[in-house]
């Protein structure tokens, strides 16, 4: 099996490796200018997976400095740009003179990629040269800071750039773009992972949820569409932790089996009921579920009646706390002050790592005998409608993003 560098993640390389025992893995490097010239054998160097490589025979490559003088690269500080010279390379760019002459020297192909060898003859790739991060004068490789962080396990898959010190300080700081694997990232988890592992100057300054990384059609990250996207609105969200929040939420039905721990879902109930509350009323009740015998009773009640009463009931499927928000029917604001308190409830779990959904279908059902006498013993009124039953746990997979519609803002001039 081969495949192109930089189409696979560190992670999945690593998956790969063990899953596949008996397969030869080969990982290429190679450009339009010089094809196929950097190979490492990922199967036989599971230490390696950071490495682009060793060039292939008939291949010599070299560091240089930016005055294209050779130098000795070992590690990030000493790293040089990488030149490289084959018969596999091109003879040049077609009517192109003046490219020609800046990338074809004395028969050296010279790349604009910034590399350092190990003493094994490994080359290991930190970025293009205008990708480096220039952190108060100290070098951070934005591919190190990413090999790094997709070792914690609540990251699918990451990309590191520079953007503007905000104190104006530093010149650039690293930020950090994650495909969570769940709804979220703890970040003060993953912040402590980080520091444990990588000197104080590389750690990203701003960590910034995406549901997929951008790559062009070669399936290679697309660093420059997330500059852009930086500069359309990543300083906004930068220093707004709260618009991050919204943005990252998905809904989550399916769980692991840890539990919610109290003291979170305490957190996350004062959310909900400093909701604002039409006049003032507050006339919600939250109702708190987390025995399992209990949830698991409730489920088949609702699912028997839903099924009788031909009302749509979905996605309730191993909740570890279910919490049942109901209000005074005689309440005219009644729905509107429950989804408040809903919506903050569930972005204060995903703030905390933890995922929440919407069941709706206790509000059509709540009157029917069978369910009010459950109710009843839960200890909720027979005047209140429960208008949302919220299923929370910690995500056992990604919630997905779904396409939102275009056409739902008016502007009135």
């Amino acid at each position: 099996m081969e495949f192109g560098a930089g189409s696979l993640s560190y992670d999945m390389k690593k998956k790969l490796v063990n899953m596949l025992p008996n397969t030869k893995i080969v990982n290429t490097w190679g450009s339009t200018e010089t094809g196929g010239a950097i190979f490492l054998i990922v199967s036989e160097n599971p230490d390696k997976l950071t490495a682009l490589g060793k060039p292939i025979e008939g291949v010599e490559v070299k560091t240089v400095d930016t005055e294209g003088n050779e130098i000795t690269a070992r590690d990030i500080d000493t790293a040089g740009r990488m030149v490289l010279r084959g018969k596999m390379q091109m003879m040049g760019y077609y009517q192109m003179p003046e490219a020609n002459a800046q990338t074809l020297v004395d028969g050296w192909l010279y790349t604009n990629d910034m590399v350092y060898l190990d003493e094994d003859g490994y080359i290991y790739m930190l970025g293009r040269a205008d990708d480096i991060i220039n952190v108060g004068g100290e070098k951070v490789s934005p591919v190190e800071v990413e090999n790094i962080a997709q070792e914690f396990e609540e990251i699918r898959e990451c990309a590191c750039i520079g953007v503007d010190d905000p104190d104006g300080i530093l010149g650039k700081v690293p930020v950090l773009y994650i495909v969570p694997e769940g709804s979220a990232v703890n970040e003060e988890e993953l912040t402590k992972f980080l520091a444990e592992r990588m000197e104080r100057y590389k750690l990203p300054q701003r960590y910034l949820n995406i549901r997929e990384l951008p790559r062009n059609r070669m399936k290679k990250l697309d660093r420059k569409a997330l500059y852009r996207r930086w500069e359309e609105n990543g300083d906004q969200q930068m220093v707004n932790e709260v618009v991050q929040n919204i943005l990252s939420r998905r809904s989550i039905r399916d769980f692991t089996e840890e539990q919610v721990p109290k003291a979170v879902l305490e957190t996350i109930l004062q959310c909900g009921y400093y909701a604002p509350s039409g006049h003032n009323m507050q006339t919600w009740k939250f109702t708190v579920i987390q025995n399992a015998e209990k949830i698991n009773a409730f489920r088949q009640i609702v699912e028997k009646v839903s099924k009788e009463k031909k009302v749509h009931f979905y996605g309730f499927n191993n909740p570890k706390t279910i919490i049942l928000v109901s209000n005074d029917r005689r309440n005219a604001d009644g729905i509107q002050d429950s989804s408040c308190a809903v919506q903050n409830m569930m972005l204060a779990a995903n703030s905390y790592g933890i995922g929440s959904a919407w069941i709706n279908a206790l509000m059509t059902i709540c009157d029917e005998p069978e369910v009010r006498e459950m109710l009843q013993g839960f200890g909720i009124p027979d005047t209140h409608i429960v208008w949302s039953t919220v299923v929370m746990g910690y995500p056992a997979k990604a919630g997905k993003e779904l396409a939102k519609k275009t056409n739902v803002i008016n502007w009135v001039e």
